[in-house]
């Protein structure tokens, strides 16, 4: 699913329904799929939900538009 917000659309991945959500990133440049095997195996207990920063993977941003306090 992609997310519009601050001039930036982002890709958001959530998977399974159940028990404390999980909540990571794949760090200053990398994307979401860093965290896919783990989900995989997390998703049967628990909500896990991630994101691309701007500028990796599917979140497109041009590197000069990219702040410190954006990426927070």
């Amino acid at each position: 699913m992609f997310l519009d917000l601050n001039g930036a659309t982002f890709n958001t991945v959530s998977f399974g329904t159940g028990g404390i959500p999980f909540v990571a990133h794949g760090g200053w440049t990398g994307s979401w799929e860093l965290w896919q095997q783990p989900f995989e195996l997390m998703s049967t207990t628990r909500r896990c939900v991630s994101y691309d920063h701007r500028g990796t993977g599917a979140t497109l941003a041009d590197p000069a538009t990219i702040t410190a306090g954006q990426l927070v």
